[in-house]
């Protein structure tokens, strides 16, 4: 016979009760589990090991201002099951002003504005933002989860690091994971990893941001230029693409600084959407499809940041979003910390 599920404890209550308060209150920060059930099934094991959240509550993530920093941390038991472990939640300071997914979506929602518009306004974020990344990985430590809904806007002009709950240390085994390596085709430096996740992010929100798009037939405007290789974006792209596996996030920063939004103005002329030019993608040997109808797809295919990736910008698939402020700092196999 089943036994009975036990009945939620007093701290259960309470952080459930946290969890369904409204938002538009004084509180600056908030408990919520954003993704109850089970883990995806890269995490899996029979053994579970639980550990102490160690990465994130290092001084150097909690004194950079470009990382949403921890407040606290503690455990609840799990109402599922006796057998399950307690789960971690991080308690981060609440920010209002959403993620980059949304500003993208404020931006789209305007008109007649190319990509070089937002481009020009938030280059400076981005380039601050591989700044902190360069604190992070030369404290010892990477990331391992940069994507749109992890980037939180403070000000239009200040990016923060969110989602910290996958931070490991450069030599974790997770690392050289067949996990690592072929699930998610990551790079094999955790650096390099962090540093054109964050770039794609960064192309991901600027061509979403764009209110040209989607032009004609699906084919907007930023991905025509995206595969020319003229425009400044374009060139950093694809210029930091071909060194992968050696490029830090350092380097990305003064790639952008020597290709930086104002150069756009060499390459625009009569204003009009140019014609697909291979000249400048096979500089770095990028093999434009012929048939344009492609390209929008092709473009949204370059700059996911997994091949497995269960989210688009725009489209999230179970992702916390600002009013969130406490991770599910649960792993079933060790390899969070």
């Amino acid at each position: 016979m089943a036994r009975p599920r036990p009945r939620p404890r007093r701290a259960d209550i309470h952080v459930q009760q946290l969890r369904h308060q409204d938002l538009h209150t004084k509180r600056q920060s908030l408990p919520k589990l954003p993704l109850p059930g089970p883990l995806p099934h890269r995490n899996p094991s029979h053994h579970p090991i639980w550990r102490h959240p160690i990465p994130i509550s290092d001084p150097i993530i909690n004194t950079t201002s470009g990382f949403l920093p921890l407040q606290s941390y503690f455990q609840t038991p799990s109402p599922s099951s006796y057998n399950e472990a307690p789960t971690w939640h991080l308690v981060t300071p609440l920010v209002k002003d959403d993620t980059l997914v949304h500003l993208a979506h404020l931006h789209e929602q305007q008109t007649n504005h190319t990509f070089r518009e937002p481009d020009a306004l938030y280059r400076p974020a981005f380039n601050t933002l591989l700044q902190s990344l360069t604190t992070l990985h030369a404290a010892g430590f990477c990331h391992d989860d940069i994507k749109p809904a992890n980037i939180f806007v403070s000000t239009p002009r200040s990016w923060i690091l969110g989602d910290l709950g996958n931070v490991r240390h450069l030599s974790h085994p997770y690392h050289t994971s067949r996990i690592w390596r072929s699930d998610s085709a990551q790079l094999a430096d955790c650096r390099a990893n962090d540093a054109v996740r964050l770039l794609k992010t960064y192309l991901q929100f600027i061509r979403q941001a764009s209110s040209t798009s989607k032009g004609e037939g699906g084919i907007g405007e930023f991905d025509v230029m995206f595969y020319e290789g003229r425009e400044p974006l374009s060139i950093l792209y694809w210029w930091s693409m071909s060194d992968t596996q050696s490029i830090s996030a350092e380097e990305l920063r003064i790639r952008s600084l020597v290709e930086p939004p104002e150069l756009a103005a060499r390459f625009q002329g009569s204003g009009d959407v140019p014609e697909l030019d291979r000249r400048g993608a096979e500089v770095v040997g990028v093999r434009i499809p012929r048939g344009r109808w492609s390209l929008r797809g092709l473009v949204g295919e370059e700059l996911r940041v997994r091949v497995r990736e269960g989210e688009v910008l725009g489209v999230g698939v179970g992702f916390w979003d600002s009013s969130c402020c406490v991770l599910n700092m649960r792993r079933e196999d060790g390899m969070g910390w």
